[in-house]
C-alpha cells in the first residue's frame, strides 16, 4: 500500500461505547481460539538438541522420506477418494491419507515432507527449512519454507496440518520448481573458517546458528520513494568470534555467511544469540529508565461526542518527560521523518513535558493498537508476529519531501523492530483520522499476524487481494467483539471521516461481487503501482463479501467467524489464489467445528462470487458490457508495463430532467437577490467591454478584454474547467470511474463495465507512481496525447490564454492527421461492437496509440 494509486485505507469509527483501554482478565476472554507459535530454534531447544544434532536427525529425516516417496499413483491407489487438488497443473492441496501415518514431531513433519515433495511440484533437490510450528486448540500446523541457494524461494512454502490425534487433515503447498535443483551449500565448519578469515581469532564454535535475515536496510525499507517488489530473506550461517580485546561494550562478532558461501557481513554484537546478533540489526534500548505510568484524558471523536479514555505512557528517568509508549508491551511513538530520512535515522520518540499536552488522533491511533494487540493476545498470539518483537508505531508517515503519505499501514518487520505508520494530517492541512477506527487498526496489525502465517507476503494479484481481505475481515470483526460500532453494513473505516470499502455493497465503492464480475481488476505478470499490483484492494471483496454473508445472512456469530478466518489464515500459504481459497474454506470450516451449520451457506457464496474459476462467465447481467482494448505492438506498451486505463461511465439526463434542472436552476437564481446582483454585475462587465470585430473570413465575431474580464490571474483555465463542469453536469446525471490495466501479458485491456455511455483514458506514471508520464485520451475513433498541454502547457503562465488553446487545438489536429494517415496506410479500423457468444463486447479502436513514445525510447 505505498503508492497513491492504491485505494487508501482512510477510514474512520463511530464510538458508541468507548471504554477506558484495560487488560481483560482470561475470564473475560471473548474468543475460545489458543495458539501457540514456535520457531524452529525453539523446538529444537525443546527436544534438548544442539545446532548440529538437530542437523543431523533433520538429514536422516529427509533421507527417510525421499527413500520412500508417496505419490500421486500411490495416494489414489490407496484410497481412492483422496483429494488430490491442482491448480495452474501444480497441486496445491491434500487430504487425509492412510499413507501419511502420524505426525508426532518436527522429524516427522520434514520426513513427510520430503516424502509428498516430488507430488507437490518438487524433486529430490527441493530444500525446506521449518518456519514455525503453531499450536490452535490442541491441533497443530507445520510451516516449511522452500530455499535455494541459501535465499528464501518467494512463494515457496508447504504447510501440514493435524488434528488433535496427530493425523494429517490436510496438505498445502506451493513448491517452486524452478527453485527444485542442485545447489552449493557449505558445511558449518566451512562457515566457520570462513568467518575466521574475516576475524582476527577463531570461531566460537559452541555458539555456531542458523537463521534468516533480511538484506534490506532501514534506509531502503522506510523510503517510500522507491516502490520495490519483496526481497526475500538470506539463509545465513551466524557464526561469533571474540572482537578486539578493547571492545568493552561489544566483546563478541557475530558474522553473516549465506549457506551457499557468500560472506554477507559482520556486527559487533553484546551477546551470542541474543535478538541484535540473530537478527543482524543495532536496536536501540529505548525502554531502559522507563517507568510504567498512564494517561487519562478526554477524546473528541469525529462526531463531536467526548469522552475520558485512559493509555499507558512512560515517563523517563533521565529527563523527567513522560512518553508515548507501553515499557511492558514494548510498544513506542516516533517521528516517521526522522526515522526513515534524517541523517542519522534517529529513533525520535514522541514524548511530553506534562503528560497531558498529546495529540487526540495519536491518543486514538495507541487506544485502537493497544485494544488490537489484547485482542489477538486473548488468543495466545504474542504482539504482531507471535514472537513479541518490540513496536515502533511512526506517525506523520510522508515522503522525503516531507509530503504526507495519507494512509496508515503496517511496515513489517525491518531490523528488530515491528513498525507500523500512520500520517496525522492530508496534505492540505487538514486533520487526518485515518486511525481513529479500530477496524483501522485491526486491519494493519492483521497484515502482520497473516503475513507470519503465510511465511512471505508476495502483496500482488489474488494472493494480495486475499491478504488485504484477510485484514478487512478480522478487523471488522474485531471492531465488532469489542463493541466499538454500530455499523449493520460491515463498513471499513465507517468511523473515521472517510468510508472506504463496503463489505456488504462492494459495487458502491467501485469493487466486484464475483470474479469477472463489474469492477474486477484482471491479474498481471508485471505487478506495480499503476496496475494496483494486479487489483489487491479492488479484488479483496469477494472473500469479503462471503464473510460479511455468512455472519448477516446465515447467522454465523463473531467468535465463530473468528474461529473460522483465524483457521484459514493458519492454511494459507504465500501463493494462496482465489481458486485455492475456493477449496480451503471449506476445510477450516471443518476444522473449526462450524461444517454442519454452515457448509451449504459456504458452498452457495463461493459459487455466487465465483472464486473457483478464474474463467470468464458464459453471460453477464442486464445491462453490462466486456470492454476490450488491444495495445499496439510497439516499445511504449510492450516494453512498459506502468499503463493504466480510466474508465469513466456517464447517466445521460433525459430531455424532461434537463428541463426540470433548468427550471429548478433559473428559480434558484431568481429567489435569490445575492445571485441576481452578481448575474447583473457580470452581465455588465461581460458587454462593456465586448468587442465587435470582422473576421478573416468577412464575418462578425466577438472578442473581450482579457485583461479586464478573464485575465491569467484570474486562472481562466480554472474558470474554463469550472464552465465545462457545470456544462457537463447539465447532461450527466451521474458518473463512475473505474480502472482497469493488461490482463496477464496478453496485450489486452478487459473491463466489465455497465453499457452507457463512456470516456476512456489512458495513463502511464513512473516506477515510483508520484509522477504521470503519458496522459492519452480517446476521442472518436482515435487515442490523442494530451500529456504536455495537461502537464506543462496549461500551466505556463508565460502564455495566453489563445496560445494555449490553439497549441492544443494543433496537437489534436496533428493527432488527428497521423492517425488518418495510419489507418490509410495499414488498413486500421476504428473498432466497435460486436457479440462475443452471449457477452455484449466494445472492443475499443487503438488508432493513435502505435504513435505514443516514452521518454527514452525511440
Amino acid at each position: 500500500m505505498k503508492r497513491w494509486i492504491a485505494l487508501i485505507l482512510s477510514m474512520a469509527l463511530i464510538f458508541t461505547t468507548l471504554p477506558v483501554f484495560t487488560e481483560k482478565a482470561p475470564a473475560e476472554r471473548q474468543t475460545d481460539i489458543r495458539l501457540s507459535f514456535s520457531r524452529e530454534r525453539q523446538i529444537r531447544q525443546e527436544a534438548g538438541m544442539d545446532l548440529a544434532q538437530w542437523d543431523e536427525a533433520v538429514a536422516a529425516a529427509r533421507q527417510a522420506g525421499l527413500a520412500d516417496p508417496i505419490s500421486r499413483e500411490a495416494m489414489l491407489a490407496a484410497d481412492a477418494g483422496a483429494v488430490i487438488l491442482e491448480d495452474n497443473g501444480t497441486t496445491y492441496q491434500l487430504g487425509t491419507s492412510s499413507l501419511f501415518g502420524p505426525v508426532n514431531s518436527a522429524e516427522d513433519a520434514y520426513r513427510l515432507a520430503y516424502r509428498l515433495a516430488e507430488t507437490l511440484g518438487g524433486s529430490a533437490l527441493t530444500e525446506l527449512v521449518l518456519s514455525y510450528r503453531l499450536g490452535m486448540n490442541g491441533k497443530t500446523v507445520y510451516s516449511f519454507q522452500q530455499v535455494c541457494d541459501g535465499r528464501e524461494t518467494m512463494g515457496g512454502s508447504l504447510k501440514i496440518a493435524l488434528d488433535g490425534n496427530n493425523q494429517v487433515t490436510a496438505v498445502f503447498a506451493s513448491i517452486d520448481p524452478e527453485d527444485s535443483r542442485e545447489q552449493k551449500t557449505i558445511t558449518r565448519e566451512e562457515a566457520e573458517a570462513e568467518a575466521a578469515a574475516h576475524a582476527s581469532g577463531e570461531a566460537l564454535t559452541e555458539y555456531t546458528d542458523r537463521d534468516f535475515v533480511s538484506p534490506l536496510t532501514l534506509e531502503r525499507a522506510m523510503n517510500l520513494d522507491v516502490d520495490q517488489d519483496p526481497i526475500p530473506n538470506d539463509l545465513a550461517w551466524i557464526v561469533y568470534t571474540a572482537a578486539a580485546e578493547n571492545a568493552e561494550e561489544y566483546p563478541y562478532t557475530a558474522h553473516y555467511i549465506k549457506l551457499d558461501g557468500t560472506y554477507l557481513r559482520s556486527l559487533p554484537v553484546r551477546e551470542p544469540g541474543d535478538e541484535e546478533s540473530r537478527r543482524g540489526y543495532r536496536k536501540e534500548d529505548i525502554f531502559t529508565g522507563m517507568t510504567p505510568d498512564t494517561y487519562t484524558g478526554e477524546l473528541t471523536d469525529v462526531h463531536g461526542n467526548v469522552r475520558t479514555v485512559t493509555v499507558p505512557v512512560m515517563r523517563s528517568e533521565a529527563d523527567g518527560c513522560w512518553y508515548l509508549g507501553d515499557a511492558e508491551r514494548r510498544i513506542a511513538f516516533a517521528d516517521y521523518y526522522e526515522r526513515a530520512y534524517g541523517e542519522n535515522h534517529e529513533l525520535a520518540l514522541i514524548k511530553s513535558e506534562d503528560n497531558r499536552s498529546w495529540e487526540n488522533g495519536d491518543i486514538y491511533t495507541f487506544l485502537n493498537y493497544l485494544k488490537t494487540w489484547q485482542f489477538y493476545a486473548d488468543m495466545g498470539w504474542n504482539g504482531p508476529d507471535g514472537e513479541g518483537t518490540d513496536v515502533i508505531i511512526l506517525k506523520d508517515m510522508c515522503y522525503s519531501d516531507r509530503k504526507s503519505y495519507e494512509n496508515a499501514c503496517c511496515l513489517g518487520l525491518i531490523g528488530c523492530w515491528q513498525y507500523f505508520g500512520y500520517d496525522t494530517f492530508y496534505n492540505n492541512g487538514a486533520e487526518m483520522r485515518v486511525t481513529w477506527g479500530l477496524d483501522v487498526m485491526g486491519h494493519e496489525f492483521t497484515h502482520t499476524f497473516t503475513g507470519t502465517l503465510m511465511n512471505q507476503n508476495l502483496y500482488e494479484n489474488d494472493q494480495g487481494a486475499i491478504n488485504e481481505a484477510m485484514s478487512d475481515i478480522l478487523g471488522n470483526l474485531i471492531e465488532y467483539i469489542c463493541e466499538d460500532t454500530d455499523d449493520t453494513q460491515w463498513m471499513l473505516g465507517e468511523n473515521t471521516d472517510s468510508i472506504i470499502r463496503n463489505m456488504s455493497s462492494p459495487e458502491a465503492f467501485i469493487q466486484p461481487r464475483s470474479v469477472w464480475g463489474k469492477y474486477y481488476g484482471p491479474q498481471t505478470d508485471t505487478p506495480n503501482t499503476a496496475n494496483d499490483r494486479g487489483g489487491v484492494h479492488s479484488n479483496s471483496s469477494m472473500l469479503n463479501l462471503i464473510a460479511y454473508s455468512l455472519c448477516v445472512e446465515y447467522g454465523m456469530s463473531y467468535e465463530e467467524a473468528v474461529r473460522l478466518w483465524v483457521t484459514t489464515a493458519a492454511g494459507m500459504t504465500s501463493k494462496t489464489d482465489y481458486i485455492q481459497m475456493s477449496t480451503l474454506l471449506p476445510w477450516a470450516l471443518e476444522e473449526a467445528g462450524e461444517s454442519d451449520r454452515y457448509r451449504d451457506a459456504l458452498s452457495r457464496l463461493t459459487e455466487e462470487t465465483r472464486i473457483g474459476s478464474a474463467e470468464m462467465p458464459e453471460t453477464l447481467p442486464e445491462g453490462q458490457k466486456l470492454v476490450l482494448l488491444t495495445l499496439p505492438d510497439t516499445p511504449a506498451f510492450r516494453e512498459n508495463k506502468e499503463w493504466f486505463m480510466i474508465i469513466n461511465q456517464m447517466d445521460i439526463r433525459t430531455q424532461e430532467e434537463l428541463r426540470d434542472a433548468f427550471i429548478k436552476t433559473v428559480t434558484e437564481m431568481a429567489g435569490s437577490a445575492e445571485s441576481r446582483r452578481k448575474f447583473t454585475e457580470g452581465l455588465r462587465t461581460l458587454l462593456g467591454n465586448l468587442r465587435i470585430r470582422t473576421s478573416e473570413l468577412g464575418g462578425p465575431t466577438f472578442e473581450i478584454d482579457r485583461e479586464k474580464v478573464l485575465t491569467i490571474e484570474n486562472d481562466l483555465l480554472n474558470k474554463l474547467a469550472d464552465l465545462f463542469s457545470k456544462a457537463k453536469k447539465g447532461v450527466v446525471a451521474g458518473e463512475t470511474s473505474a480502472y482497469s490495466w493488461e490482463n496477464r501479458n496478453t496485450g489486452v485491456i478487459p473491463a466489465v463495465v455497465d453499457d452507457k455511455p463512456t470516456e476512456y483514458m489512458l495513463l502511464n506514471v513512473s516506477r515510483g507512481g508520484s509522477k504521470i508520464e503519458k496522459m492519452v485520451y480517446l476521442l472518436g475513433g482515435s487515442w490523442y496525447d494530451l500529456t504536455d498541454f495537461m502537464l506543462n502547457d496549461a500551466y505556463n503562465k508565460d502564455e495566453t490564454a489563445r496560445e494555449k488553446l490553439i497549441k492544443i487545438a494543433k496537437e489534436i489536429g496533428k493527432q488527428g492527421l497521423r492517425n488518418l494517415i495510419g489507418a490509410l496506410k495499414n488498413g486500421t479500423g476504428t473498432g466497435g461492437r460486436s457479440e462475443a457468444g452471449a457477452i455484449t463486447t466494445e472492443e475499443l479502436p487503438s488508432t493513435g496509440l502505435e504513435y505514443i513514445v516514452l521518454d527514452g525510447q525511440e
